[in-house]
């Protein structure tokens, strides 16, 4: 197998001391998943482990549970697998289907139940840190501020010495609130 710029798998595996599995699965991560998903998730810290549940759905289930996954900002293959289980046999593929089928109900129920309160436990220790991680932040903000950039003095000597400091402690001083993602 010869890559499109004409670079063998072993070649590749070589350089990046990986096995030449792991490149083949790399080049087949996205078989499987619609181009809509693929565009909905371009931009956000999708694993593995979560496309390869998301092969086991349809097309429009696919993007049914990016867009879910996008609304919770949890990305996480967990996420996904309860998602699958809740999934109804005509979303999946015929493989899929075929395996939900031979589950019982009551262990798909049970597994369900797991998952979700495992993404509940994730949720919540997300929501226990938000807060005091968003009060250093307001701290940090406003002793770059007033103590630093309204020096007169510190800003000269950050502009002329460290502009890329000055640079970075403006945009801190600037941030309105932490990105929805922070963990």
């Amino acid at each position: 197998m010869r890559l499109n710029r004409g670079v063998s798998v072993q070649q590749l595996a070589e350089v990046l001391n990986v096995s030449e599995s792991a490149i083949r699965e790399k080049f087949r991560l996205l078989d499987g998943i619609c181009s809509e998903a693929v565009t909905l998730l371009a931009d956000k810290p999708a694993t593995a482990g979560m496309f390869r549940v998301l092969k086991q759905m349809k097309p429009f289930r696919q993007i049914d549970v990016v867009q879910v996954m996008i609304n919770l900002g949890n990305f996480s293959t967990k996420l996904a697998s309860a998602m699958l289980q809740a999934t109804l046999p005509d979303q999946l593929t015929e493989v899929a289907a075929a395996k939900a089928l031979r589950g019982t109900s009551s262990e798909v129920l049970q597994r369900l139940e797991r998952e979700l309160a495992a993404v509940q436990a994730d949720t919540r220790l997300l929501e226990e840190n938000y807060g005091p991680a968003n009060l250093q932040l307001a701290i940090i903000k406003t002793y770059i501020a007033v103590t630093l950039l309204e020096n007169a003095a510190v800003v000269r000597w950050l502009a002329k010495s460290q502009p890329e400091y000055l640079l970075q402690l403006q945009r801190i001083s600037e941030i309105k609130d932490l990105p929805a993602h922070f963990s």
